[in-house]
């Protein structure tokens, strides 16, 4: 854990910048929602940005997340959409704050990007559905499963996880890392 832990510190992509309170995306870049979160940084592939938004439209939720590369211009590599429909009870559909981390994991001088987020649709106490996602240029990885809550007296539940198939044939060092991500997120 601790090779894995000095292998995040030191092998970060040029000129990262991530900012979870942003007013404003890179010039050339539009949003249609409220913005979470922007990441900028290069690697051999060049100058990028990653951006999330989250939108209400009548009254459903959605969550945007965008990858950005730019050559002569902005072009885009990975969107990953989400929502919460047609829901009559409580809905959440939230970014983690300060899930966003922009790392070279696997020293190839292509970052990966990992952010979290959770939803559900639900009137009780119940586990939110968690999303754990990774993108290494158009490669997706992820962890999907559940938020750990105290239902009370002490009591837990949820917190586990299901890979994503591609996270068992890709990199150990990426399964590593997003199970690490994951305890953390419970707060472990």
């Amino acid at each position: 854990m601790l090779t894995l832990l000095v292998a995040v510190l030191v092998a970060l992509p040029a000129n990262l910048k991530i900012d979870e309170k942003p007013s404003k995306l890179p010039p050339g870049l539009w949003t249609a929602g409220k913005l979470m979160a922007v990441a900028t940084y290069d690697d051999n592939e060049g100058s990028h940005a990653v951006y999330i938004e989250q939108a209400t439209k009548r009254g459903d939720l959605e969550l945007r997340a965008f990858g950005y590369v730019k050559a002569a211009g902005w072009s885009k590599q990975w969107q990953a959409t989400d929502f919460v429909r047609d829901c009559e009870l409580d809905k959440v559909l939230d970014y983690r704050p300060g899930s966003l981390r922009v790392t070279d994991l696997d020293d190839d001088g292509i970052a990966e990007v990992t952010f979290a987020y959770e939803l559900t649709c639900a009137g009780d106490v119940s586990p939110h559905t968690r999303k754990l996602l990774m993108y290494e240029g158009t490669a997706k990885y992820a962890l999907r499963g559940e938020t750990l809550v105290d239902i009370g007296n002490g009591e837990k539940a949820g917190g586990s996880y299901e890979l994503d198939p591609a996270l068992k044939n890709g990199p150990a060092v990426f399964s590593d890392h997003l199970k690490a991500r994951w305890l953390e997120l419970n707060g472990k």
